[in-house]
Parts: structure tokens; sequence; C-alpha cells
């Protein structure tokens, strides 16, 4: 009987202890990160760009002919002295072009983990839409991170995404209102 209720014990013992370990793991002392698919994490998007082209072109081209003839070839033919033919054709071209671009988004976005690669880096994707009076703004990020990017609070920075493809767009009263009509934009596809 004695051994019964040591081996009962140890039993509770053993589960008491395991139980404890396995929630120890989503402690307060330790924080869970995501390793695994379905897991999620959280996007801090911070991505700025600058972009600057600048072109001048000048062309000038200029070419002359002249063509004459004597009194000796042509004499009877021709009234007067001499023949003579001219010509002058000049081609200049001037042109010039700049364009900028800067963009700046910064937001935050939960992804899931959707695959977790054979060297430990997790695939993520993630959506969000928001709707606000009959507007639609839709961010997407889509990427490959390493674990030991995540951050504490489970987060990790746009910056840090592999392959990284984060997408903003709006659609609605406002988009539509800063977009040319049907007629402009013809316009500029015919001229």
């Amino acid at each position: 009987m004695k051994s019964k209720i040591q081996s009962l014990v140890i039993g509770c013992l053993s589960f008491a202890f395991c139980s404890l370990f396995s929630i120890a793991e989503s402690s307060l002392f330790t924080e869970r990160i995501a390793y695994k698919s379905g897991d999620l994490i959280t996007v801090v998007i911070v991505e700025s760009s600058y972009g600057k082209n600048q072109a001048q072109t000048n062309t000038n081209k200029e070419e002359s002919i002249a063509v004459g003839a004597s009194q000796s070839g042509l004499s009877g033919l021709l009234p007067g002295n001499s023949l003579s033919l001219g010509g002058k054709f000049k081609n200049e071209h001037s042109g010039r072009g700049k364009s900028w671009r800067k963009g700046e988004l910064k937001g935050y976005l939960t992804a899931e983990v959707v695959e977790v690669l054979e060297n430990g880096n997790l695939k993520i994707k993630g959506e969000k839409k928001i709707h606000i009076n009959q507007d639609d703004q839709i961010m997407k990020v889509e990427g490959t991170i390493r674990q030991e990017d995540i951050e504490p609070g489970n987060q990790i920075l746009s910056t840090h995404i592999a392959n990284a493809k984060i997408e903003y767009k709006g659609k609605g009263v406002v988009e539509n209102g800063h977009r040319k009509g049907f007629l402009m934009r013809l316009f500029d596809w015919v001229f």
C-alpha cells in the first residue's frame, strides 16, 4: 500500500510539475513570440521613400546644300549666264524633364505566420481594412522575417521584412475625388 501511495504522489507531483512548466511558457515572466504557423505578429510599418529624376536634352543640327552651273554647259537652254540653287536646313530641339516623388507610410498591422521555413524564418501575411464614411482604406503586408528580429511585444519593423510587399490603397469618395474624369483620361490617351 505504501508503494502505491508513493507512486500516486510521484505521479501527481510529476503531473503538477509538467503542468506548471507548460503554464510557465506563457506566464507573466516570459514573453510569447511568434514561432509557428498560425501565430500572430504585429508589424510596425515605418516606410519612407524619395526619388528624383532630372533630364535635359539639347540638339542642334544644321545642313546646307549649294548647287551651281556655269554658262559653258547650259548656255543655250537657260536665259542668263549661270544657274545656282541653294538650300539650308536647320533642326533644333530642346527638352527638359523633371520628376520627383516622396512617399511615407506609417501604421500597425497584425499579420499571421503562414509558413515556417526550414531555416527557421517565418513567412507572414496580413491585411487590414478600415471603412470610414463610405471610404475603404486597405493595408496589406507580406514577406519573410527572422525570428531573432522579433522585438518585445511580439512586434517587427517593416524594414526587417525580406521580400516585403507592402500595399496601401483606398477606395471610395475621397479616392475618386482626385482621379481624372473619363474625358480627360481619353484626351490624355489620344494626345
